[in-house]
């Protein structure tokens, strides 16, 4: 009986996750310029544009064409392909009129984070594109992982840090928790919420550390910095509560 009741929880689970990776309960933020993918809204807005959201394509839907009406002409994956997922939009980006060096993805995992160097120097390879965007008139790229909420939320939460030199904790709570990172989506199982704060909430605020200090900065991003091993920043890491998108 005891088995039964185990297997049932697991069943449980993996359902609850199943159904939790398929989409964000956001909303798009930017219906008005036709994009209606899940959690899409504007990061930040130089010569260029910065926007985040959820995967374009998955097996549910195809919204690459929203992204092409509304001349987003760069794409950042900021994700591990997971059964093929990445090679796929990059073929119908690629079939939708995207040239290579339009499309750059980044291998960059969402929970067991051991390797404190390689994931600085990904964070930096995402930053340099977006930054490229921002800073050239005409160009305006698209970031996303797979649900647009942890890895997108950390990225676009750090890329605001250097371009509006706010505070790490501002960005936690109004670009990343607002939009569904970890606990900020109520329907994310506890297991994944728990994993990211272990391993992408620790991360985020060494990347702050870096920031705070200038020792990265818009006009740098000095590959050198993942040399310098920020620890014990705080003694207790924030943690969120449910988006107020959501009440």
């Amino acid at each position: 009986m005891k088995n039964k009741i185990n297997i049932a929880i697991l069943i449980g689970v993996f359902l609850s996750f199943q159904a939790y990776a398929l989409e964000s309960p956001f909303p798009s933020r930017l219906t008005d310029e036709g994009i209606t993918i899940p959690n899409a809204s504007v990061v930040g807005e130089g010569q260029g544009r910065v926007l985040r959201g959820s995967m374009p394509i998955n097996t549910e839907r195809d919204n690459i064409d929203q992204l092409v009406r509304a001349k987003v002409n760069h794409v950042l994956i900021f994700k591990t392909s997971v059964k093929g997922d990445v090679e796929k939009e990059i073929e119908a980006l690629k079939t939708a009129g995207f040239e290579e060096n339009q499309i750059h993805a980044v291998d960059f995992a969402w929970k067991e984070i051991k390797d404190y160097k390689l994931a600085c120097l990904q964070t930096l390879d995402g930053l340099s594109f977006l930054r490229d965007a921002y800073n050239t008139k005409g160009k305006t790229v698209y970031l996303h992982c797979t649900v647009g909420e942890d890895r997108t939320g950390y990225l676009s939460g750090l890329f605001r840090q250097i371009t509006e030199h706010g505070t790490a904790d501002k960005y936690f709570k109004e670009e990343m928790c607002e939009n569904g990172y970890e606990a900020g989506n109520p329907q994310k199982p506890q297991n994944v919420v728990k994993a990211i704060r272990e391993s992408l909430t620790p991360l985020y605020f060494q990347m702050s550390e870096l920031i705070r200090t200038k020792k990265i900065t818009l006009d740098t991003l000095d590959r050198k910095a993942c040399d310098i091993k920020v620890d014990n920043i705080r003694a207790k890491m924030p943690i969120c509560q449910k988006s107020s998108r959501l009440q």
